[in-house]
């Protein structure tokens, strides 16, 4: 965060008054600025690094290739003054979690414990559960066939537009 701006971060306590030196992502706006940030500092490796919020993967097809973008990586974060917490890294990885995904060997598959917690999920009694199932189930339409045909007749219960079992 840039000096100038810290005093908009200032609050004050029984002890003092304080300003963040970094952006504290509870600000409002915080997320998505620090996201365009993120990606303007990947911009250049973007075949190879993508970036949500503070969360980096660097990807590649070879062991050589994968160092070469991970100094690459790591060299324009600290251009950029970030830092990277070791402890919160994972490195050459054949197959990780990431994102509700579970990547890894050129293909992606989605998160086994999110499908499970998915299958456990009682039968939607409201319109407002229905939503909460359809957000769910569109986060992982890419591995749903024909997702468009199963989601369409429960939007339309939520929107009021088919009479159904939800309220």
């Amino acid at each position: 965060m840039y000096d100038e701006n810290r005093v908009l971060t200032a609050f004050s306590t029984h002890n003092g008054v304080y300003q963040w030196k970094v952006m504290p992502f509870g600000l409002s706006g915080a997320s998505g600025t620090f996201q365009k940030i993120m990606n303007n500092v990947l911009r250049s490796h973007s075949s190879y690094a993508q970036a949500y919020i503070d969360d980096i993967i660097v990807y590649s097809k070879t062991w050589e290739e994968h160092l070469i973008h991970l100094r690459n990586v790591l060299q324009e974060l600290e251009n950029a003054v970030f830092s990277v917490k070791l402890r919160k890294c994972t490195f050459a990885a054949k197959e990780l979690q990431f994102l509700g995904h579970k990547i890894g060997g050129g293909k992606h598959a989605p998160d086994e414990e999110k499908i499970a917690a998915i299958k456990r999920l009682e039968r939607p009694k409201t319109k407002k559960d229905v939503r909460s199932v359809l957000g769910l189930m569109g986060f992982y339409r890419s591995y749903i066939p024909n997702y468009a045909e199963f989601a369409t007749p429960l939007t339309e219960l939520t929107e009021g537009k088919k009479s159904g079992d939800v309220k």
